[in-house]
């Protein structure tokens, strides 16, 4: 029985240092907590830096791990996009689940922090995690579970979305 688990041990070792030399792990974005402070990281705060949306809606649901608890997700639209947090009772706090806004909403933060061009972003954070011809990727976890998307329209950047992840 303790050879079996020493091989095992090995193996795993061994899977876990392979993994640690691979060099196509996805490094996650160093930007992405950046965007979601400039957005807001609480529907109070979103509505001081863009101005009361258009609509509100507030949705009461169960907690995934506890379903005598309820959680509640606020989604705030804009004439030009919209912002989603869900409020988890538990631990009291905002999480930041989607947003979506053109760039003619950017306030002067979000103007600086996400660059005009594809060039410029390319030049301020590297190479994306996932890129087309009418967007970029950038991952903010290791899982790929969260991101930032940037949006094109002949190399100019025309908006941005973020998708968040709760477990």
């Amino acid at each position: 029985m303790r050879i079996v688990i020493i091989l095992l041990s090995l193996s795993l070792l061994a899977v876990v240092n392979a993994s640690n030399e691979n060099d196509d792990v996805v490094e996650p974005s160093p930007f992405c907590l950046n965007v979601v402070n400039a957005v807001g990281n609480t529907p109070d705060k979103t509505v001081k830096i863009f101005g009361e949306p258009t609509s509100k809606k507030i949705t009461e649901i169960e907690n995934t791990h506890n379903k005598n608890i309820i959680d509640k997700e606020i989604y705030l639209k804009y004439k030009e996009g919209f912002i989603n947090y869900r409020y988890l009772s538990v631990t009291n706090e905002y999480l930041l689940l989607s947003a979506k806004l053109p760039s003619i909403s950017f306030t002067p933060k979000l103007s600086i922090l996400l660059p005009s061009t594809r060039k410029d972003f390319y030049s301020k954070f590297g190479k994306p995690n996932e890129e087309n011809k009418s967007q970029i990727r950038y991952y903010c976890t290791f899982e790929s579970v969260e991101w930032v998307e940037i949006y094109f329209e002949k190399s100019n950047n025309i908006g941005f979305s973020y998708v968040g992840y709760i477990d």
